[in-house]
């Protein structure tokens, strides 16, 4: 199975920006990049972890914070 690092370079130099060009990335809350966001979503996919995890993942490296988050409901 290939690791985060070596799946981030992946999409390119400049695929930060085309995400936002595009409209990918339309508004910036708890995960302010799009390299943040990539991150947290090839660690969920690849370690079939909970949502809980990738919650404290963000946190430990400083990507984003969702403790104060609740569910709508």
């Amino acid at each position: 199975m290939p690791s985060i690092a070596k799946l981030l370079p992946l999409p390119g130099k400049y695929y930060e920006r085309k995400c936002t060009e595009l409209g990918i990335i339309k508004r910036v809350r708890e995960i302010k990049t799009p390299a943040g966001l990539m991150m947290l979503c090839l660690f969920h996919l690849l370690n079939g972890v909970l949502l809980v995890a990738v919650s404290t993942v963000a946190f430990a490296l400083k990507i984003g914070d969702f403790r104060s988050c609740r569910a709508a409901g």
